[in-house]
């Protein structure tokens, strides 16, 4: 756990992707801006999969609510450490 956090410090205000836990391959993508041992923080990029009307929204505590919210460029989330499965990066 502590090489993932040394790695996403070492990412920070940089674009991410991070793919989540036991939800169907969710993914977000956008700026890293924050960094704990318990969870990080990423400023979204729109992208086509995040922005549709109809996702239904994640809720950590492992529930799925249907809902109208829509992720916009801009929006900001919080990611458990421990529901991070993948964190892609470029390095150029």
């Amino acid at each position: 756990m502590d090489q993932l956090i040394s790695l996403l410090e070492e990412l920070l205000y940089r674009t991410i992707t991070v793919y989540v836990v036991n939800y169907q391959g969710i993914k977000f993508s956008g700026v890293l801006v924050f960094v704990s041992k318990s969870s990080i923080r990423i400023v979204l990029r729109k992208t086509n999969y995040q922005a549709s009307p109809r996702r239904p929204f994640i809720n950590f505590n492992k529930k799925y609510l249907n809902s109208e919210a829509t992720l916009y460029l801009g929006a900001i989330v919080e990611i458990p450490i421990s529901k991070i499965d993948a964190v892609v990066h470029y390095t150029i």
